[in-house]
C-alpha cells in the first residue's frame, strides 16, 4: 500500500509540474522525489549462502601468525600458569592471565581437571592465544571446588568465584572443548545480545541452526553477566541438587537448568538467550569447518578424548585453517 500511495503522490507532483511548465522548483521537487522513490524502494535480491560460499570463505581463510612480541606473551603466560598451578591446587585458587589487577571486560575460565599433563598445556596455549588475540582473560582452575558432587556443579562455583571478585562477564568453556576458529569473535556474539544477562547453547539434538527459549540446552560453552539475575540464577541452581542429580537434561528428563527455566518462565525469557548450538558449542561429531568452538559430545569419559581434540591444533595451539581444515572437514556446514 505504501508503495502505491508514493507513487500516486509522484504522479501528483508530476501533474503539478505539467501545469507549472516554467516553475524550475517543482521540477527539482519531482527529481527529489523519484530519487528517494529509487532509494527507498529498490528491492535488492537476497543472497543466500551455499556450502561452496562457505568453502570458498575457509579455503581463503589463513591464521595470522603471531608477533615476537605475541610469541613471548604467549610463552610468559605458559610459565606463569607453569609456576601458578601447584599452589593454586592446593589452595583452590583459579590462575588467571594478564595483570592480576586489573579487571578486563571479558573472562574465560575453566577447571583443567582430569586432563593429562600434555594435553592440558596445548589446550591452555589455544585458550591464551584466543584471549590474547581478543583482549580476553583466560582463569584456570585446576581443582575440583566441590568434591562432594560431580565436576559439573563445580562451573557454578567457578563463575560465582569470578563475579565475587568484580569480574563483569565470564565465558565458562568445559575442559574438553577446543576453540577452532581464531577469527571468531566472542565480544561481538556478546554484543548482539545486549539485554540477556545469559547466553546458552541448545543441545546436539536440536537441529543445526535452530533454537528457541524453551529447546533443550547444553552447558558446555555458556556466558553470564555479572548481574543480580545471574546470581541468583547461580544460587538457586546449585541449591537444586536433590531433585535434579545434573546441572543439564541429558535426555533423562531432569536438570537444574530445565527446572529452573519450569520455575522461572518469564525471567527466563527476559534475561536469557538461547542461540544455536553451531554459534559457540559445536558438537565433534557435527561439527563443520568454519564453526567456532568444538566440544567433546561424548558421555563416555575417556582420556584418548583429549588426544582427538589436541590432534587439531599445532605445538602453539593454533587450529588448523584453509585446505588443512577443509580435508579434516571436508563438508562445511552453515
Amino acid at each position: 500500500m505504501r508503495h502505491r500511495h508514493h507513487k500516486r503522490h509522484i504522479s501528483e507532483a508530476g501533474n503539478a509540474d505539467d501545469s507549472q511548465e516554467n516553475s524550475p522548483v517543482k521540477v527539482s521537487e519531482l527529481e527529489s522525489a523519484l530519487q528517494l522513490n529509487r532509494r527507498v524502494f529498490r528491492h535488492k535480491p537476497r543472497k543466500f549462502v551455499t556450502s561452496s560460499d562457505v568453502e570458498q570463505r575457509i579455503r581463503n581463510r589463513a591464521e595470522v601468525s603471531l608477533s615476537d612480541s605475541e610469541k613471548m606473551r604467549l610463552d610468559f603466560e605458559m610459565k606463569q600458569f607453569d609456576g601458578g598451578l601447584a599452589s593454586a591446587k592446593e589452595e583452590a585458587d583459579a590462575i588467571c592471565s594478564g595483570n592480576q589487577d586489573t579487571i578486563f571486560p571479558i573472562t574465560m575460565v575453566t577447571i583443567m581437571v582430569g586432563v593429562p599433563r600434555l594435553q592440558a598445556n596445548k589446550l591452555r596455549a589455544n585458550r591464551l592465544r584466543y584471549c590474547l588475540r581478543h583482549g580476553l582473560q583466560y582463569c584456570e582452575y585446576s581443582k575440583q571446588l566441590d568434591p562432594s558432587r560431580s565436576l559439573e556443579w563445580s562451573k557454578l562455583l567457578a563463575v560465582r568465584g569470578m563475579f565475587s571478585i568484580g569480574h563483569k562477564v565470564v565465558a565458562w568453556i568445559d575442559p574438553e572443548a577446543v576453540i577452532m576458529d581464531m577469527t571468531r569473535s566472542l565480544p561481538y556474539i556478546i554484543s548482539r545480545y545486549p539485554k540477556k544477562d545469559v547466553i546458552i547453547p541448545t543441545r546436539n539434538d536440536v537441529c543445526r541452526g535452530c533454537a528457541n527459549p524453551f529447546a533443550p540446552i547444553d552447558d558446555g560453552v555458556f556466558v553470564m553477566k555479572n548481574t543480580e539475575y545471574s546470581n541468583s540464577m547461580l544460587e538457586w541452581l546449585y541449591a537444586d541438587n536433590v531433585t535434579s542429580p545434573s546441572l543439564v537434561d541429558k535426555g533423562q528428563g531432569t536438570g537444574a537448568i530445565t527446572d529452573y527455566r519450569s520455575h522461572n518462565i518469564k525471567s527466563w525469557r527476559r534475561h536469557v538467550a538461547v542461540v544455536p548450538w553451531k554459534m559457540i558449542n559445536s558438537y565433534h561429531q557435527l561439527f563443520g569447518a568454519g564453526d567456532f568452538i568444538m566440544h567433546w559430545d561424548d558421555d563416555r569419559a575417556s582420556a584418548s578424548r583429549f588426544d582427538v581434540l589436541v590432534g587439531y591444533l599445532d605445538a602453539t595451539g593454533a587450529p588448523p585453517n584453509g585446505r588443512r581444515l577443509l580435508e579434516l572437514f571436508p563438508s562445511p556446514r552453515y
